[in-house]
């Protein structure tokens, strides 16, 4: 199973946590939204707010022990949000 996860940063590197989708234009759209959302400061100058935002493909093994791994990997992780 293949799952696109986007990493919302803010601040150089604050994380916000994750996003999970499992389209790649679902995530991209998301992304372009957080990014449109987030990257100006309130007096209209460049914030960098957004640097660090990403979108990562992960393929998950569709078997108990596959989800059971990425459980652990993934919604355990400190930036789970």
């Amino acid at each position: 199973m293949k799952f696109y996860r986007v990493h919302s940063m803010q601040d150089y590197g604050t994380s916000l946590g994750f996003g999970w989708f499992t389209t790649r234009r679902e995530a991209e759209q998301d992304l372009r939204e957080y990014i449109k959302n987030n990257d100006r400061n309130s007096d209209g100058s460049d914030a960098g707010s957004t640097e660090g935002s990403e979108i990562t493909e992960v393929d998950i093994k569709a078997t108990k022990r596959g989800i059971l791994d990425a459980l652990r990997r993934y919604a355990g992780h400190p930036d789970n949000g």
